[in-house]
């Protein structure tokens, strides 16, 4: 006896081990578990509540109100069930909200010094690159970019692409010596994570100006073609004023194309493009870009990788290994 309790013992332990993620997996993967429960107990209990005579308009009757009692208990049950995912969404909308509050205070009593003059180009001469923690990325970081003559920027993550986009924004502070940032005041920024604001498709197209139909209607509907988001429109019963939640309706490429498609309406003279399209298909990138510059918009295009090197006519690529983190090259395939 005592030879064979080794090998009943390990047989239990693996009876216990296959029993609780059997049961793990139950309880916590399974979102339609109520359901289940709900479909096992009504069938027992009709079951059991069958007359000896046979089914009866009574014992119909009452399985159904046991039913119904089932469905309604279980319904909360449900509702706990998907309350995770509702707090994780509750908790980083909260978060973002805090970081603004954070951001607005901090503005408030430090603010960025008024960047250069107006010109009608981007402009950046001896600029110290560094994070409010005083982390250097750059070292007298200088280009400019001219109307018409879109730069690529690249560089790893960390090496400061975003944070360059901060700067030619007026969000963060700039130092260096002799330095000079001057944008103009059609500035503005595609990010690779679009907000899409509560309100109609013509807000989502427009924003963040209202939507207004008698003087918008026509511009928009130019810049979603463009982005080959016609469908939308297509398929929307209120058309420009339907309305839902919109980054639960739409993929991750038709929310990043709709965000493209306000550049597109707006039509400033710079558009900060920062990842933008990583979420869109290859084979349509080149077009989206094409509609950029065809609307007169010069793209800052910031990438992880050299990208669409014929669209552009230099790249600055950032988190290179020198003194100065950086690097200035001519794109021989530019455009125009």
């Amino acid at each position: 006896m005592g030879q064979g309790s080794p090998t009943l013992l390990c047989d239990r332990s693996k009876t216990d081990e296959f029993t609780y993620n059997f049961l793990t997996e139950f309880f916590l993967l399974y979102d339609n578990l109520p359901i289940w429960f709900h479909r096992l107990i009504s069938f027992n209990f009709a079951w059991r509540n069958v007359p000896v005579g046979g089914a009866s308009p009574a014992s119909a009757v009452q399985n159904y109100l046991y039913d119904r009692t089932i469905s309604m208990s279980l319904v909360g049950v449900q509702a706990l069930t998907s309350f995770p995912a509702q707090l994780a969404k509750m908790d980083s909308r909260a978060t973002r909200l805090l970081e603004l509050r954070e951001a607005l205070e901090l503005a408030g009593r430090d603010q960025p010094p008024a960047l250069g003059e107006e010109r009608s180009n981007v402009a950046v001469r001896n600029l110290t690159l560094a994070t409010p923690n005083r982390v250097t990325l750059a070292e007298g970081l200088t280009f400019q970019v001219d109307k018409g003559a879109p730069i690529l920027i690249t560089g790893p993550n960390g090496a400061g692409k975003t944070a360059l986009a901060r700067v030619l924004l007026g969000l963060w502070n700039t130092s260096g010596r002799d330095m000079q940032v001057s944008v103009p005041r059609s500035l503005s920024i595609v990010p690779q994570r679009p907000y899409l604001a509560p309100g109609c498709l013509g807000d989502q197209v427009t924003y963040p100006k209202r939507f207004r139909l008698d003087q918008d209607a026509g511009q928009a509907g130019k810049a979603l073609s463009a982005v080959g988001l016609e469908h939308l429109l297509e398929r929307q019963e209120h058309g420009w004023n339907a309305y839902c939640a919109w980054e639960e309706v739409l993929s991750g490429g038709e929310q990043q194309r709709l965000a493209l498609s306000r550049a597109l309406f707006h039509q400033p003279d710079f558009a900060l493009l920062d990842e933008c399209t990583s979420m869109v298909a290859a084979d349509a990138e080149e077009r989206l870009y094409d509609g950029v510059t065809a609307a007169g918009v010069t793209p800052l295009t910031m990438s992880q990788r050299l990208f669409l090197p014929k669209l552009h006519k230099q790249e600055l690529r950032l988190g290179v290994d020198s003194a100065s983190r950086w690097s200035l090259a001519q794109l021989q395939n530019g455009s125009g």
